[in-house]
């Protein structure tokens, strides 16, 4: 019989290492310490090119700054108005067209009251970085360098030229509103004459539209609308006093006093109308003071005396003339009967 003897396996155990708190500590302290001295580096070389970049431009415009597109940085202020002068100086002279329903007129912008501060404006470039603290500073210079910084356009507008300016080209093109009005026709019949609209234009919107050329030096045609200004007195407001006036003054008027007649005509008629408005109501009246005077004109006319009966000698023989009565119109009479069948 065979017996096999056998070796007992052998378990391999790693050995435990003792980690020393103090030495991790101190690991880590040295670590933030070489962060800290790391970025402490670079905040000081960032913070002298900083300060040596603002020490460079104490007596010039900073890089990145611009008017109305134009780059003045690394410029002093007087270099700045010398180079940014001109291109406001053509602005100001160059006509701009303002396009209206009638046609086109052109003013220039120095004519319509604008002005350019080249002056304030350049100071404006030249202070940008230097006006605030040295963190705000900082910003604004990193802030231009890195999108740049066009300083707003400032100028100047005189209201009064640009009205009489403006108003002075288009007054040709500006007309009156016609009221309406009543009309007599060939055949005395009374009408109505419309009128006609007015035309005037939007100043206030053309103001707007100029100053927004001059913010942006744009010479783009100006539109300039155009406005109605409706006629004070309508037809719509005289038609329902229109059968009146004609039932007064659609034809002649016929007198008659035994054999003999006047005829007062359709003009005198109408002469002697009042018309008046207010607000939404015409009213229509016969002047009987003026039909007074016309009547009193004919009895003048009308007048004859009477002759009272006498005794004449006719061959040696009297005869006896007979009395003529007189004729005397009664105005006051016919100024009524006239007035009331013109009422009918």
């Amino acid at each position: 019989m065979a017996i096999s003897a056998s070796r007992p396996a052998l378990r391999r155990v790693r050995p435990v290492r003792h980690t020393d708190p103090l030495a991790v500590a101190r690991r880590a302290i040295q670590g933030i310490l070489l962060l800290i001295a790391a970025c402490s580096f670079v905040a000081v070389v960032f913070g002298g090119t900083l300060l040596a970049y603002g020490l460079s431009h104490d007596e010039r415009a900073f890089a990145g700054v611009s008017i109305a597109g134009v780059n003045v940085g690394g410029m002093t202020e007087q270099e700045i108005v010398g180079s940014t002068e001109q291109r406001f100086a053509t602005f100001e002279q160059t006509p701009l067209e303002f396009r209206t329903s009638e046609g086109s007129i052109w003013l220039t912008p120095a004519e319509l009251g604008i002005s350019f501060a080249t002056d304030e404006m350049a100071q404006r470039a030249f202070a940008f970085g230097r006006t605030g603290t040295l963190w705000t500073d900082t910003r604004q210079w990193l802030d231009a360098l890195s999108g740049g910084y066009d300083v707003p356009l400032t100028f100047a507008f005189d209201q009064r030229a640009f009205s009489e300016a403006l108003g002075t080209r288009l007054a040709p093109l500006t007309l009156a509103p016609q009221d309406a009005t009543y009309q007599r026709s060939g055949d005395g019949v009374v009408t109505i004459d419309a009128g006609s609209q007015g035309l005037a234009f939007d100043i206030n919107g053309a103001q707007q539209e100029l100053l927004a050329r001059a913010a942006a030096l744009s010479t783009e045609p100006i539109s300039v609308t155009t406005v109605a200004i409706p006629p004070v007195v309508s037809e719509d407001l005289l038609a329902p006093a229109l059968p009146s006036i004609n039932n007064y003054a659609g034809g002649p008027l016929t007198l008659r006093l035994d054999d003999q007649s006047w005829v007062i005509d359709q003009r005198a008629l109408y002469d002697m109308l009042s018309i008046s408005i207010d607000g939404d109501d015409v009213a229509v009246e016969f002047n009987r003071a003026a039909l007074f005077a016309n009547i009193q004109s004919i009895a003048r006319s009308v007048y004859t005396p009477g002759v009272d009966a006498s005794v004449s000698n006719v061959a040696g023989d009297f005869v006896v003339i007979p009395a003529k009565d007189g004729h005397r119109l009664n105005v006051v009479a016919t100024v009524d009967a006239i007035m009331a069948s013109l009422a009918q």
